[in-house]
């Protein structure tokens, strides 16, 4: 539903408009509502592992906004991609859930750089 509405939005807004920002944060971030939803599903069994060939690149680039949110202003993230790395045959939802889960966990237990 809201993936939907957003894609109306996206195609009624001039491409300078001030909205247009806004609208593809709210399609991204139901993107990544539908990954978390087929993460939970899967660590309850219910749903099968979708295993694909995977850019790994591609995945960390398109989380790294959202690592920034996660762990919060007293952090700094940075990203060392690698254009040379060889694509991997994974499921995509795992991929992303130990991408934002491993440097959260540190996050916590630093008192000084916890948000």
């Amino acid at each position: 539903m809201i993936t939907g509405r957003g894609d109306l939005l996206l195609r009624r807004l001039r491409p300078d408009d001030a909205a247009r920002r806004d609208v593809e944060l709210i399609r991204k971030t139901a993107d990544r509502a539908v990954t978390l939803t087929q993460q939970l599903l899967a660590f309850s069994r219910k749903q099968v592992i979708q295993p694909r060939l995977l850019d790994l690149n591609d995945v960390v680039a398109g989380l790294a906004p959202m690592l920034r949110r996660l762990i919060g202003e007293n952090i700094t993230v940075a990203t060392l991609l690698d254009p040379a790395l060889d694509r991997v045959t994974a499921d995509p939802a795992q991929v992303e859930q130990i991408v934002l889960t491993a440097p959260s966990t540190p996050a916590t237990r630093c008192p000084r750089a916890a948000p």
